[in-house]
């Protein structure tokens, strides 16, 4: 029998389940392979996104409120949009504070809005029998948060 590691398991349990409940907490998490590595939970999240999982998230309002707070001061491309992992501007560096440990939380919950309303607009199309020229599949790599 091969034993799985913790990230394997939770993985598989990911491609296991009928419906996905994840929660996006101020705390980013734990079981970090690599340093600067996305989290198990990350990973959990991108994972249910990837397979197309029924899924429900709850967001802590701190991660919410935190992102409103931040906005001001993140890093823009050259179009003026947001940068995505979020990314400080120029000077700024982030301190873990107890309202929120990490800003990849907030890259978590940018993604699963992202997906939220692509699935609103997916379903929209559909009511109006609109067919989308490709299929939209999502990487699972680290610090890509958006479809191809």
């Amino acid at each position: 029998m091969t034993r799985l590691t913790l990230l394997e398991g939770c993985l598989e349990t990911v491609e296991q389940c009928d419906i996905f409940l994840g929660l996006i907490l101020p705390r980013y998490g734990s079981g970090i392979e690599d340093k600067g590595g996305d989290s198990i939970t990350h990973k959990e999240n991108v994972e249910a996104i990837a397979l197309y999982k029924p899924r429900w998230f709850l967001v802590h309002e701190h991660v919410a409120v935190a992102r409103q707070l931040l906005a001001p001061y993140r890093k823009k491309d050259k179009q003026g949009k947001d940068l995505c992992p979020f990314e400080f501007d120029k000077g700024l560096e982030f301190q873990k504070t107890s309202i929120l440990s990490d800003l990849r939380v907030i890259g978590m919950f940018e993604l699963v809005m992202m997906v939220m309303w692509l699935a609103f607009l997916m379903l929209i199309m559909m009511l109006v029998n609109f067919t989308p020229l490709s299929p939209i599949t999502f990487h699972r790599s680290p610090g890509v948060c958006r479809p191809t």
